[in-house]
């Protein structure tokens, strides 16, 4: 039961992180312009942009493949609390400017399925390497 449960939440995570991975590649952000404006650091747009597409991609891959599930979880968990954290913070906010509050609530969403996946593999004896 265990490892049909961290397949379904692993593809689920991954259909996520791939499909907000794939939207960094695009256009520029509306999340990552209000970020590098109200810090005024323009590294956001479209560097850290760009490198957060790649990680999100990255962790789509590692989530697909048994062998590196955990590691994947662990890197998208990293993710996911930098996201809320720029969400908590002033340069963002949870109500981005034309999306509102569907990103802070998905991001909120995915880190509670990944630590619950997180704990599932370990509990089922995944290991890292």
């Amino acid at each position: 039961m265990q490892n049909k449960s961290t397949l379904i939440l692993s593809l689920l995570l991954a259909i996520g992180f791939l499909f907000f991975g794939v939207q960094k590649f695009g256009a520029e952000n509306i999340v990552f312009e209000t970020i590098a404006e109200r810090s005024g650091l323009s590294i956001f747009e479209p560097y850290v942009r760009i490198f957060t597409g790649i990680s999100e991609i990255l962790v789509t891959i590692l989530l697909l493949i048994p062998r590196t599930r955990l590691m994947g979880g662990l890197l998208g968990l990293g993710l996911l609390i930098g996201a809320i954290g720029f969400h908590i913070s002033p340069w963002l906010g949870i109500d981005v400017p034309t999306i509102g509050h569907f990103l802070f609530i998905v991001s909120c969403l995915m880190t509670v399925l990944s630590a619950i996946n997180i704990y599932l593999l370990r509990k089922s004896g995944a290991k890292l390497f």
